[in-house]
């Protein structure tokens, strides 16, 4: 049904919710997003949050860019 290889590249992308924390039961898009990408053959999903960025933005964006920082260079030394 689809044409395309997707096993072997690693992409990023970025969810951003307005005031609803990964961690709740309500924060359904990341699951469905997850299932989404596992429909098309993408199963190595990580999904994390700047949370909360109604308290403090600014540190909760620099938690969240150190997060993703971590993960690719823990990734990329696996490789």
């Amino acid at each position: 049904m689809f044409n395309f290889d997707v096993t072997a590249t690693r992409k990023a992308g970025v969810y951003i919710a307005g005031g609803v924390p990964l961690t709740r039961p309500v924060n359904f898009v990341s699951g469905y997003l997850t299932q989404v990408f596992a429909f098309i053959g993408i199963i190595d999903v990580n999904i994390g949050g700047a949370d909360p960025m109604n308290v403090d933005a600014r540190a909760s964006f620099v938690r969240a860019r150190s997060d993703i920082e971590q993960e690719y260079v823990a990734n990329a030394a696996q490789e």
